[in-house]
């Protein structure tokens, strides 16, 4: 008649697989706590970068001066990206807003899942994938652009690539003694270049005012084309028509300079 397993070696299977059981349920408890631990840090500072576009917005062409924010990050991480791409401006064929575009971008943790890309700011906007594509945008819609999208893991990125186009009316000029009307059109931009930058875990992210420029374009046609290009390529165009009887259009090219430094 064969023998039963001993009493010492059945103890020693079950102490193995209990032992196996708690390594898992620890190792999946911990990689839970990690998860939700990154998805939380990427979440607060995804809100933060929307306030930021907000204070460059009142920075550059609202109260000036300088704001801050400061991102507390340990799996997430900021990257100070300078040249991204390339920005020209054309009226009439004449180049008059050319830049070089800096950017600001978050990437999360390594063990995030993938996100679609969607548009975070301006809020109006958001969700949209089709707010990426404009270059030319209306009075009272903001000049910086925050979105979200997978590039290798999730990544939300804040640039200043847009151009707002205003119509501020008719005015009469008084020329060689003459009384002339001009259709006269703003064109602002925020040319965002990144400073100096250093650090980690809790970084101050300062956003200064440097200065800000208007330059006078006076062309004797009533009707003027405007139109973007970036990296080379042409991303937008718009005609420009105020009254038909003007005798020409004045267009003011309003460049807002900030600087985004850690310091």
């Amino acid at each position: 008649m064969g023998r039963g397993i001993s009493p010492v070696l059945t103890t020693a299977i079950l102490t193995g697989v209990l032992l196996t059981a708690l390594g898992v349920a620890i190792w999946v408890s911990t990689s839970m706590i990690e998860y939700h631990t990154q998805a939380t840090e990427y979440a607060n500072a995804k809100n933060l970068l929307t306030y930021l576009a907000d204070a460059v917005e009142q920075v550059a062409l609202g109260t000036g001066g300088a704001r801050y924010v400061r991102f507390s990050l340990r799996t997430s991480r900021l990257d100070f990206a300078r040249s991204v791409g390339r920005i020209e401006v054309r009226v009439g064929g004449k180049a008059v807003i050319e830049d070089s575009v800096d950017a600001l971008a978050l990437r999360g943790g390594d063990m995030l899942g993938y996100v679609p890309t969607a548009v975070l700011y301006p809020e109006k906007a958001a969700g949209s994938g089709d707010e990426l594509s404009r270059f030319l945008v209306r009075p009272g819609e903001p000049l910086t652009l925050v979105w979200e999208e997978w590039d290798g893991g999730p990544k939300t990125t804040l640039v200043c690539r847009r151009v707002r186009v205003s119509y501020l009316g008719v005015y009469r000029i008084l020329e060689a003694g003459e009384l002339r009307t001009y259709n006269v059109f703003e064109l602002a931009y925020i040319n965002l270049t990144i400073g100096r930058t250093y650090g980690s875990g809790a970084i101050p992210v300062v956003v200064r005012s440097l200065n800000s420029t208007v330059e006078e374009l006076v062309l004797g046609s009533n009707s003027v084309q405007v139109s973007v290009l970036w990296n080379g390529e042409p991303v937008a165009s718009e005609t420009l028509a105020g009254d038909p009887g003007a005798d020409g259009t004045i267009i003011l090219i309003r460049v807002a300079r900030v600087e985004v430094s850690t310091e």
